[in-house]
């Protein structure tokens, strides 16, 4: 399986500035402001058709009334899982903060080198 490398090019709302994180990208993909109204469309569409699609894979496994099957204790797990989920992206996501604070350093000390060395 091959794996194709994106870079975001991320706009500053208050600068309408263009930001290009440093990576080895081979594609780009320009982000622009959105409006308010877009981003309630866009994110209302998407949890229309993720919740539809869902409910609809749950009654073809499990079937039956859902008014009748659901419970607090169904819920509950269900919550415990959103934690598990919530926590695991927190941390993959502070990763990649770091190794992109860590790109800098490194480019900034590379470059030292080359210019001190002449490299």
């Amino acid at each position: 399986m091959s794996m194709v490398r994106t870079e975001l090019c991320l706009t500053s709302i208050a600068s309408e500035k263009t930001v290009t994180p440093k990576s080895s990208s081979t594609h780009v993909f320009p982000l622009r402001t959105r409006t308010p109204e877009e981003i309630r469309d866009a994110s209302s569409k998407e949890a229309y058709d993720q919740l539809r699609a869902r409910y609809d894979q749950g009654q073809a496994q499990h079937g039956g009334n859902l008014d009748a099957k659901v419970s607090f204790k169904d819920a509950k797990q269900e919550a415990y899982d959103l934690i598990h989920y919530l926590h695991t992206l927190e941390i993959k996501y502070t990763q990649l903060e770091l190794a992109y604070a860590n790109r800098g350093e490194e480019i900034e000390r590379l470059t030292k080198r080359l210019e001190f060395y002449g490299e």
